[in-house]
């Protein structure tokens, strides 16, 4: 559990994200995440720099928008040796070592973790995933990283864990965040809320904790009741329809035997 997100954990990082030949391409930046830890517990661990290191073809990451300053302009790269650069972002000791190589595998393929999923088994993992990865996304601000999130979640649907979903969708709500991204997954988020709604309020396992959330974020009570007028609006105008083309139909049938 972090930051009030359930989800699965990833692999233990190492330093070796790259699959490219070096020799094709030498350039690279090293990536230290995580906060300090004792290098005795964990070999993964920089003996040095007492965070855990991964390293990107420079080219992957060069010419992202976020890792500039957006006040100065200026890149968080920094030069530490032949064709060699490391990865300066004030948030980078915030992210677990585990998240981060989600974001390092989006960075070099354009998607991360599980692709295609079937199974309901796959779609908790690649929803765990997703879960893993945003926050992350949230703090270097990669808008492009959000949005193909945003696409995956929606593309896994149905969501068979209600709980999970929940969760997620609380935590979107409790973090501001100036993207259009953002915006997208409240909406793609609270819709599922409220096609559940009394699901959420009925079982006796999700009660308790779903009013809890919803009476702290007002946001989400106010989009949530929104989106139920509205999907019952929609209901009633499909049963209005389909009474008057029944109506219609018997209308039709009485001509023809009178």
């Amino acid at each position: 559990m972090r930051n009030g997100l359930s989800a699965s954990a990833a692999a233990a990082p190492n330093g070796d994200i790259i699959e490219e030949d070096f020799n094709e391409s030498s350039e690279f930046v090293q990536v230290y995440v995580g906060p300090e830890i004792d290098p005795m517990t964990d070999p993964s661990v920089d003996p040095q720099r007492r965070r855990y290191k991964l390293q990107l073809l420079k080219h992957h990451i060069w010419d992202r928008t976020y890792f500039r300053d957006a006040l100065s302009g200026r890149n968080y790269f920094e030069p530490i040796g032949e064709n060699t650069w490391e990865l300066i972002h004030p948030r980078l000791g915030d992210i677990s070592p585990e998240d981060f190589r989600m974001v390092a595998e989006f960075l070099s393929d354009g998607s991360f973790g599980i692709r295609d999923p079937e199974t309901e088994e796959q779609v908790a993992e690649a929803f765990a995933e997703c879960m893993s990865a945003w926050k992350t996304a949230e703090l270097l601000s990669m808008d492009d990283l959000l949005e193909h999130i945003v696409e995956k979640v929606r593309s896994t649907r149905p969501w068979w864990d209600l709980f999970n979903v929940m969760l997620f969708v609380c935590f979107i709500y409790d973090n501001e965040v100036p993207l259009e991204a953002h915006n997208d997954f409240k909406n793609l988020l609270s819709d599922f809320i409220a096609e559940h709604y009394d699901i959420y309020i009925e079982d006796d396992v999700l009660r308790a904790e779903f009013m809890t959330r919803f009476k702290e974020l007002p946001e989400l009570k106010r989009d949530v009741l929104k989106k139920i007028v509205e999907q019952s609006e929609q209901r009633l105008g499909l049963q209005e329809q389909e009474e008057v083309a029944q109506d219609e139909y018997e209308h039709d049938n009485m001509d023809l035997y009178s």
